[in-house]
């Protein structure tokens, strides 16, 4: 039972990080903000600007904007990949297959042939005889 709560916490934890990244870029510069100004801030030589290290957040929230960006697009092109690979081995089992379908076509249109002619079925398919 205690594993399976672990299990829960970890898939939880695993589906809140892709959405928690931006809230989480936010907190650390808040709690940064004084280091973050002194040593990363490009514009900590022109005060006029009133920048506070905001440079760098932008810099950090389109990193992982892009980051997102490349991985949706790494996504999309393996699900392509795997759509076009998949479809050349079911291609591959049809062509192989083709002799084999044939056959059996073959001999359902026959069967079928037989069933439907008039009066086949009529000795075998009646209704029941009532007595009194």
């Amino acid at each position: 039972m205690l594993f399976r709560r672990y299990i829960a916490l970890f898939l939880l934890v695993t589906l809140c990080a892709k959405v928690l990244i931006v809230p989480c870029i936010l907190l650390d510069f808040e709690l940064r903000k004084a280091y973050i100004v002194s040593n990363f801030c490009e514009n900590k030589n022109r005060p006029e600007l009133h920048c506070d290290g905001k440079c760098y957040l932008a810099k950090r929230l389109r990193a992982a904007q892009e980051r997102e960006e490349q991985s949706k697009t790494e996504e999309v092109v393996n699900r392509l990949l795997k759509a076009v690979y998949y479809q050349d081995i079911v291609l591959r089992y049809v062509a192989s297959t083709a002799p084999l379908t044939t056959f059996i076509n073959q001999h359902v249109l026959t069967f079928l042939y037989i069933v439907t002619r008039p009066g086949y079925l009529s000795g075998v398919f009646r209704p029941p005889a009532l007595s009194y």
